[in-house]
């Protein structure tokens, strides 16, 4: 399964509606409202785990983890969250719910898939019911009262209906959903005047109210939702490239990072966006040409892989598809030269970055590592982190 986060919803949705991406055009469709989720945001992991390969311990100790939890315009807070999403995404047949947000601290829902031991329990902040077949888990700052924790499993299972009613068909992969309408109310001061909303209005969808992005595990990724402008019944779709390889996620590259870095910027307060600005424009002076022909190299597609060592430690793998007729040792050459020059140790033809320590806890690895590897058909970017 891939890796996928709210923020990613947010890129993919800036991506489908740059200029020059191959998406339909925005499609007003008649569809019957869907049912009222009460989560503020949610994942569904879709597909069926082997019971006795899931594990809910794992996601209990991420979860307590949120105990570093400060505020949604914290880096440490919000790679806690998406830390969270990456354990889910491992484990096909997990659900995760923002339910609200309490004395601006969140409170998570989870419902994973396995058995935990015991009948019901609570470590700190993290609580815990066993289910059938599930686990189904909180994080929630305080008491919480078993009948609100029973809501809490029941209101779960709502969240996938709500995904259910934008579904064309049976599907796999991700879905991914954000009701901005009611996490304007719950989050007012970031929506109103911080990054989020900044984040937010570079997308294109600051006067949406909900947010539903289907991402496949092969094929094009699919953006539905509704505008406050619009009836509540109608839901505007757009749609990703197909990609280049049957077995790919379709992306187009040269969109996708000028969508990625402009999320970046803007989510950056003033004084560090203006040091940012300047690093990254002295940066591109000198492997600016490099960069971007390693970006147009880029074919349409991207395949993820995220599996875990004998040790249980994360190994997440991403690979792009390069473009016939790319010369090999060229794109080597120009990846190389420009990873040097970025903070990147040289081995070989591969590049090995020590992460920061914020994205390490957010991916669970300490490592990036780069390569092209000509081994494969097509020749692809290999990026490994663990």
């Amino acid at each position: 399964m891939m890796m996928l986060a709210c923020a990613a919803a947010l890129t993919l949705a800036l991506t489908l509606s740059a200029r020059g991406q191959d998406a339909t055009d925005e499609q007003a469709t008649e569809a019957a409202p869907p049912p009222s989720a009460p989560a503020l945001a949610g994942m569904v992991v879709l597909g069926d785990m082997d019971l006795p390969e899931a594990d809910p311990h794992r996601m209990r100790t991420v979860l307590a983890g949120l105990d570093a939890f400060e505020s949604f315009d914290n880096g440490a807070s919000i790679a806690a969250l998406l830390r969270v999403m990456l354990e889910a995404s491992t484990t096909p047949g997990t659900r995760v719910a923002l339910m609200s947000i309490e004395g601006g601290s969140p409170v998570v829902a989870v419902a994973a898939p396995g058995a935990l031991g015991e009948n019901d329990g609570s470590d700190g902040n993290v609580h815990w019911l066993a289910g059938y077949g599930f686990v189904y888990l909180a994080y929630h700052r305080g008491e919480l009262p078993t009948d609100e924790f029973v809501a809490m499993a029941d209101q779960l299972r709502d969240v996938h209906e709500a995904f259910a009613s934008h579904r064309d068909e049976p599907a796999n992969g991700v879905e991914l959903m954000l009701d901005l309408e009611n996490l304007r109310r719950a989050w007012p001061e970031a929506l109103e005047d911080g990054p989020a909303r900044r984040v937010v209005a570079v997308t294109g969808l600051a006067n949406a109210r909900k947010v539903h992005v289907h991402i496949p595990e092969q094929g094009a990724v699919r953006l539905a939702y509704s505008s406050r402008a619009l009836p509540p019944d109608r839901v505007s779709v757009k749609e990703g490239p197909e990609p280049s390889n049957g077995d790919d996620l379709g992306v187009r590259w040269p969109i996708a990072f000028d969508a990625g870095l402009r999320l970046y910027a803007v989510a950056l307060g003033d004084e560090a966006r203006e040091a940012f600005a300047t690093t990254f424009q002295g940066w591109m002076g000198e492997h600016g040409n490099r960069l971007r022909g390693m970006i147009q190299a880029a074919e349409v597609g991207l395949g993820w892989s995220v599996r875990r060592g004998e040790d249980g430690a994360l190994r997440t793998e991403a690979t792009v598809p390069v473009r016939a007729g790319v010369s090999t040792q060229a794109l080597t050459d120009a990846a190389i030269a420009t990873l040097r020059g970025s903070g990147f140790t040289i081995d070989g033809t591969r590049a090995h970055l020590a992460l920061p320590e914020g994205v390490a806890t957010a991916l669970g690895g300490t490592t990036l590592t780069i390569e092209i590897d000509d081994s494969a058909q097509p020749v692809v970017y290999r990026l490994v982190i663990e």
